[in-house]
């Protein structure tokens, strides 16, 4: 019988590997045969904890939404039930994004470009917070906004278009955040 951990272990290694596949070469070149040899795994190995590329490709998602959740709760400043408390985390956690994540969040989204089904999982996270935003003081509306121009930020540093100078990033972070917290 197998150990559990090792499970664990190899399969994050494959995810690991990915990552650093598509970091390092781009999405295009993300296939099941280069994992295998950037995770010096057999094809076979792979094949058993990811079936095709797509559940490799779904895997990869899975964790980066995870890992937005947990870089979110490690945000979160104060009582997780309250709604002001829960949208900064947000705002925080996205806009603190290190540049291997936004290349990350870039080749995976070109990766599930033609597989759209493949972000059900993100679209169940955003009717999540969009569902929240209800009970914030600012109400569904104005949280809505600052949800709205924090991925718009987050997005146009993903795909490197951003036109924005550090000092004016700032400027508009802090404006972001000064909005999350109701003042206007």
């Amino acid at each position: 019988m197998s150990d559990p951990k090792s499970k664990g272990s190899a399969r994050d290694s494959i995810l690991d590997a990915a990552e650093a596949l598509v970091n390092r070469l781009g999405a295009a070149h993300l296939t099941l045969d280069a994992v295998a040899q950037q995770a010096a795994v057999s094809k076979g190995g792979l094949l058993y904890h990811f079936p095709s590329k797509d559940a490799l490709l779904e895997a990869m998602v899975a964790r980066q939404l995870a890992q937005f959740e947990e870089d979110q709760a490690g945000c979160l400043k104060g009582d997780p039930d309250d709604p002001t408390a829960r949208l900064l985390a947000f705002v925080h956690a996205s806009l603190n994004d290190g540049e291997e994540d936004r290349r990350l969040g870039a080749a995976l989204l070109a990766a599930v470009a033609n597989k759209p089904e493949l972000l059900e999982p993100a679209r169940g996270m955003n009717r999540e917070l969009s569902a929240g935003f209800v009970r914030n003081p600012l109400g569904h509306a104005g949280a809505s906004v600052v949800w709205l121009a924090t991925l718009g930020l987050w997005f146009l540093e993903v795909l490197q278009v951003s036109p924005f100078a550090a000092d004016q990033r700032q400027a508009i972070t802090d404006r972001i955040l000064a909005m999350a917290q109701g003042a206007s």
